[in-house]
């Protein structure tokens, strides 16, 4: 009885240290190629979005936010805040991220984060952000 005991006690062992070394932790891993940190893009230009993601998995989904990064103060009072986001779905373990986005002339100049956040199929998230000035380039601050 007790090799039984012990038998199904150390069956119990190697199934738990099996299980959780099919647990995947590890968050995906993110190199945003462009735009570079601080780079200034005109009112009425393209941004350029790159990134290379990768999961040790696999990778499920990402999202794409641009948003205001600064203090809010107004150069054109014709210009209003600029808000972009997209949410994709993703699949196998490494991908490339590419995106056309048109920044519009009404666009509030200022500072604005660009930030992709991703997800993988276990549930593991990262997150990188780049900092960019939209607006002229003879901007003061």
């Amino acid at each position: 009885m007790k090799k039984y005991i012990v038998l199904l006690f150390v069956s119990t062992l190697i199934v738990a240290c099996e299980s959780s070394e099919e647990l995947d932790t590890q968050k995906p891993e993110i190199n945003i190629l462009t735009p570079t940190e601080h780079q200034e893009i005109e009112l009425g230009q393209t941004i350029e979005f790159v990134a290379h993601v990768s999961d040790n998995v696999a990778l499920a989904s990402y999202k794409l936010e641009i948003h205001r990064a600064d203090d809010g103060h107004q150069h054109r009072s014709e210009s209003v805040p600029w808000h972009f986001e997209i949410v994709e779905n993703l699949s196998g373990n490494t991908a490339e991220i590419t995106h056309q986005i048109p920044v519009a002339d009404t666009v509030l100049e200022g500072h604005y984060h660009i930030g992709l956040f991703v997800i993988d199929q276990s549930g593991n998230q990262n997150q990188q952000f780049v900092e960019v000035y939209v607006g002229e380039e003879d901007h003061q601050h």
